[in-house]
């Protein structure tokens, strides 16, 4: 068997085709094999070393070249890879395990004679920081929206749940494009570099018109974000605004004399503010109501455009101002002129965000998020005179999934550049996506500006969020902590959503550490973690324990778009499919289970195991049982608080608000225990602010702890059975603006 010539970055074997540059895998034919990045990364390294041992640690420093991570986290990527080949474990065609060694690519590899070469697209590895910054993670799962863009009404049920496939039906925009791909591309990205470096938080970044300056939201007070303008230069900015409301997703106006932001107060009611660029008296436009947290805002964004001219400002709010998702969300015109706010009603259903006129206000970009899903797609809408609506809106082939945002047009309106996950894309017309940039990490925000006679240039915002579970000593007596949270589970990846087992002698947790989510185990103390489910579905979460501890019930978006939840027995590692809805509880007696149905409104769902009827209770999610099995306990997305319903035998009661400081949507943020309940109170504008601990016999509630700084969101949080400890999942958080060249 000879080695595959390592220049080819093309390979055939079996009735694969392997292509390294374009970074895919697919069968006779040309069928797509999908993988994630690191099954792809591993494929590649055994093929190039076909015919040759391959250690453990020799692969798992070419998985994660700078960062040490456990060895079992191989174990992921390899079981993933055998799965996608179709390889039989006992008698393996092309990945043979070489027992205390490693493991070796044993399948004929080839190269094509004649191969067309590949664009080389930027590395995923490459730093967002720049070249400068040696620290840069390499290995930064996909995070998302997935797992903060879209908390409101999928994530507070299902974990990080928003991966999902949505395809708008119809016709694709490219042919409405005349002469789109003849304007001039612009350009890949020549050199990154830092912008700011305070510490907290520096989010949804807008350049001037100039490109000389950046407005920019910062929490420098620790607490709320104000907006601050600062030159690109210099060292110290200054700050326009100070409020108690969180202050953010500022744009120029284009004549870069005023500066317009959303000033939020809590996760629906917000207002529309402009102020001087250089400082003065703020004007209140307009009341907003919006289905954003305070850790949703940077990933929806921008929430705001100007028209082209400067006489209008463009927006999103709820056209009832009641209810929830459902109730309808459209584009609003604001005129400056004569301060009157007329609806720019785009056919269609969703939420829409994200606005962005053509440079001659032909074309109006924006995003659209599903109203079941919650996914997006990016949307091109044709205007005529006075922003009169042409047609319907048309999708930008390919650019579902992983929260489209922040596009901006070329000059010419013949390109759109937007953020997609980790990459910023280009796009022309009947061409493909164009890589222009692809970061080691998530991007929250884009900035494009195109100068006259100079190179464009960007702003972008890298959040650098890395979730680990916290371990929080408790007097079951008082109900209070016996000092500061200390990290329990803590990896490179991210780590959430912690059960802990009916014994207390294990912890169920969400995973990312074989660079997908799973299900993953470990002992109580944090130690010996080891994958569980390894299914290939997206975002799997909320693990919940069967009250004997003999099954696991988790969610997960398989397998289609709608979330699922699996059932898995902790000692075998093999899921099966159970029903349609995200179990988020089970009954004292362990027959039934507590789903939420995903719609435009969520809806809790009783389900019987032994026959699978299914029971509807009432609108809300997360649900879960008393600690004595008389009520059940749950959240709403149209208002705040944890709610509760009698369970009793002839029907559902009346329902009663027990606490007003829980946010929906952060997941599954408490748990019953005998005379109450833990949970995580939020600020009104979404960002976590205490532990918490409700007492049902005094009906009132008192904090137990702070969370830890920085944590805006707690994913996730579990008592052990004694009431002498609980976990939670958190972030160590930050966010910094970095200047892109092109």
């Amino acid at each position: 068997m000879n080695a595959p010539d390592r220049r080819s970055a093309v390979y055939e074997f079996g009735d694969f085709r392997l292509d390294a540059p374009r970074r895919s895998l697919t069968r006779a034919g040309g069928t797509a094999v999908p993988v994630t990045a690191k099954v792809f990364d591993a494929l590649v390294y055994l093929v190039e070393h076909a015919g040759e041992p391959v250690s453990r640690d020799a692969l798992t420093k070419a998985l994660w070249p700078k960062t040490i991570v456990e060895e079992n986290n191989l174990n992921v990527p390899i079981s993933a890879l055998r799965r996608a080949l179709g390889d039989d474990s006992a008698q393996p065609r092309y990945v043979v395990t070489l027992a205390g060694r490693g493991y070796q690519f044993v399948a004929a590899v080839s190269a094509p004679a004649a191969v067309a070469p590949a664009p080389v697209m930027p590395s995923e590895t490459v730093p967002l920081r720049g070249p400068s910054d040696a620290s840069a993670p390499t290995d930064t799962p996909r995070r998302a929206l997935d797992h903060r863009a879209w908390l409101a009404a999928g994530v507070a049920v299902v974990a990080a749940l928003a991966a999902g496939y949505w395809l708008w039906p119809g016709r694709s925009v490219t042919a409405t494009l005349d002469g789109a791909g003849s304007g001039a591309s612009i350009g890949s990205v020549s050199r990154v570099s830092q912008v700011t470096t305070f510490a907290g938080r520096e989010e949804t970044p807008a350049l001037s018109p100039d490109g000389t300056q950046i407005a920019f939201a910062w929490d420098g007070d620790g607490e709320n974000e104000d907006i601050y303008v600062m030159r690109l230069g210099a060292h110290s900015p200054l700050r326009l605004t100070q409020d108690e409301a969180r202050d953010h997703s500022p744009v120029w106006s284009p004549d870069a004399k005023s500066i317009a932001f959303v000033r939020q107060f809590d996760v629906w009611s917000a207002e529309l503010v402009v102020v001087p660029a250089l400082g003065g008296p703020e004007r209140m436009l307009h009341s907003l109501r919006l289905p954003l947290t305070a850790t949703q805002a940077e990933f929806a964004g921008p929430l705001l455009a100007w028209s082209p001219d400067g006489t209008e400002l463009v927006f999103t709010t709820q056209i009832d101002d009641v209810g929830g998702f459902s109730n309808g969300f459209a584009f609003h015109r604001l005129s400056l002129v004569d301060g009157l706010v007329r609806p720019l009603r785009l056919a269609g259903e969703g939420y829409d965000t994200a606005p962005a006129f053509s440079a001659d206000g032909a074309r109006l970009a924006f995003a659209r998020y599903d109203a079941l899903t919650r996914d997006a797609q990016l949307m091109v809408q044709e205007l005529g005179p006075g922003f009169t609506v042409r047609g319907d809106p048309l999708p930008v082939p390919g650019s579902q999934l992983e929260a489209p945002r922040s596009p901006s047009w070329s000059p010419d309106g013949k390109r759109l550049v937007f953020i997609k996950g980790a990459r910023i894309l280009e796009w022309s017309g009947g061409a493909e996506l164009r890589t222009i940039h692809a970061a080691a990490g998530w991007l929250s925000g884009l900035s494009v500006v195109w100068r006259e006679g100079r190179p464009p240039r960007a702003v972008a915002a890298n959040p650098d969020d890395d979730f680990d579970i916290w371990a929080l000593a408790l007097d079951p007596a008082t109900r209070t902590a016996l000092g500061a949270p200390a990290l329990r589970v803590q990896s490179t990846a991210l780590d959430w959503h912690p059960r802990f087992s009916p014994d207390g002698r294990q912890v169920a947790f969400t995973s990312w550490r074989g660079g997908a989510a799973d299900i993953w185990l470990a002992d109580a103390d944090g130690r010996n973690p080891r994958p569980l489910s390894n299914i290939g579905a997206a975002d799997p979460g909320t693990p919940r324990w069967s009250p004997d501890g003999t099954l696991l019930s988790f969610a997960a978006f398989a397998p289609d778009a709608v979330p699922h939840t699996y059932l898995v027995n902790p000692n075998e590692g093999l899921p099966t499919l159970l029903t349609t809805g995200a179990a988020t509880g089970w009954s004292r007696d362990g027959e039934y289970l507590y789903i939420t149905d995903l719609g435009s409104v969520p809806s809790i769902v009783r389900y019987r195991r032994a026959d699978g009827l299914r029971e509807r209770l009432t609108d809300g999610a997360a649900g879960q049982e008393s600690w004595d099995g008389r009520r059940v306990l749950y959240a709403r997305s149209d208002a705040p608080g944890i709610f509760a319903r009698s369970l009793a035998a002839d029907a559902v009661g009346p329902e009663e608000r027990l606490v007003d400081d829980y946010v929906y949507p952060p997941s599954a943020g408490f748990q019953p225990v005998a005379g109450g309940f833990y949970y995580v109170s939020y600020a009104p504008a979404g960002q976590a602010r205490a532990i918490r601990f409700y007492d049902e016999t005094l009906r009132s509630a008192h904090d137990v702890a702070p969370v830890p700084a920085n944590a805006s969101v707690v994913w996730g949080l579990t008592v052990a059975p004694d009431g002498r400890e609980l976990l939670f999942g958190a972030p160590t958080s930050s966010a910094d603006v970095v200047l892109l060249e092109f």
